[in-house]
């Protein structure tokens, strides 16, 4: 049952204190089935899995998902109040925001224990990429729909449960919207067609269907102070690090600033 459910718990023994945390897929936090997402992410995606090597042709496979998805969004702001539209997305705006913020109140606990890896962190983390992907998602829709003011009520409809189609189109139209930009910044910088982000990763079967590609960055560092290189500069200098020297040749060489390219870099005791 605990399988199927996804829900994973973690015993831990800190001397005298044993602590007991747990989660699960987010989708099943807000009440949606999984498989019924995923039957979504195959009609726009497909059914394999693909792994896509061209910045071009993933730009392109992108763009296609973002104007199916505002079509059908238009098509639902036609038929129905701009006011019950917005309240629709409010009302999923909240409790996604709410479990977000609980979820990230226990992360940091966590990570205060020295807890940071196990099967039940990975589920937080893949709980966080989706909960800001739909935050994402449903701020912008807020907005278009605050700028479409279609106040012209076709379709009476206050029902506040959850419509499960407009909740998933938001969702991947987040995802989608996300990793658009990182590829098309990549092209509008004239990166090589193997620079920074440059393909496409599509699993279907996933919580998060797509993620866009990049060689992992190789990062030096001295084995002899690993771990401390928080003490070589404040955190007030490093916040003019584009402005040092490595900032002003990193900038000079790859077209991008040094901290605009950092912030792409996953650091694990600084995500929260």
């Amino acid at each position: 049952m605990l399988k199927k459910i996804k829900r994973l718990l973690n015993f831990q023994n800190d001397g005298d204190e044993i602590i007991l945390f747990g989660t699960r897929s987010l989708w099943y936090e807000i009440g949606v089935n999984p498989e019924v997402v995923k039957k979504h992410f195959t009609e726009y995606f497909g059914e394999e899995e693909r792994k896509i090597r061209n910045r071009k042709e993933a730009i392109g496979i992108l763009d296609e998902v973002i104007k199916e998805i505002q079509l059908k969004m238009k098509a639902r702001m036609e038929k129905t109040d701009a006011e019950i539209f917005i309240n629709q997305l409010q009302n999923m705006f909240t409790k996604i925001y709410r479990i977000y913020i609980e979820q990230k109140t226990v992360r940091a606990n966590l990570k205060l224990r020295n807890i940071r890896d196990g099967a039940a962190l990975e589920i937080y983390e893949i709980n966080k990429q989706i909960s800001k992907c739909l935050i994402d998602g449903i701020s912008v829709w807020i907005e278009n729909a605050l700028l479409y003011q279609s106040f012209n009520i076709k379709e009476d409809n206050h029902n506040k449960e959850f419509d499960i189609n407009l909740l998933i189109d938001v969702y991947i139209y987040g995802v989608v919207s996300m990793n658009f930009s990182l590829l098309h910044m990549s092209e509008f910088k004239q990166f090589g067609p193997q620079e920074f982000f440059y393909g496409l990763d599509i699993t279907p079967q996933e919580d998060i269907p797509i993620q866009a590609f990049r060689d992992d960055l190789i990062i030096y560092h001295n084995p002899m102070i690993t771990g401390n290189q928080s003490n070589l500069f404040s955190d007030e200098e490093f916040k003019n690090a584009n402005s040092m020297e490595i900032g002003m040749q990193f900038k000079k060489k790859h077209g991008i600033s040094f901290l605009s390219c950092i912030s792409q870099v996953k650091i694990e005791p600084f995500i929260n």
